[in-house]
């Protein structure tokens, strides 16, 4: 189950939202949506990466590695 969050807005706050929405020609729902996808990039942006798992990471360096090294074997042939 996700957790929820219930904000209660005035009718003050409720009239700029609906005025903020009104201007940028979107109905209050798709203003809200906007809004919290922009909130949640800003902080994904802001996040470090996620790491899973360190052995996959390692397998994948070692992959990378052997390519590499194969390369440089071709090179110097």
């Amino acid at each position: 189950m996700r957790p929820q969050t219930t904000l209660r807005l005035s009718a003050e706050e409720i009239a700029l939202l609906d005025a903020a929405a009104q201007r940028l020609r979107l109905d209050r729902a798709s203003l809200i949506r906007a809004a919290a996808l922009g909130v949640a990039d800003l902080v994904l942006e802001a996040a470090r990466p996620l790491v899973l798992s360190v052995e996959p990471a390692a397998l994948l360096r070692r992959v990378a590695d052997r390519v590499e090294s194969g390369r440089s074997a071709g090179a110097t042939r």
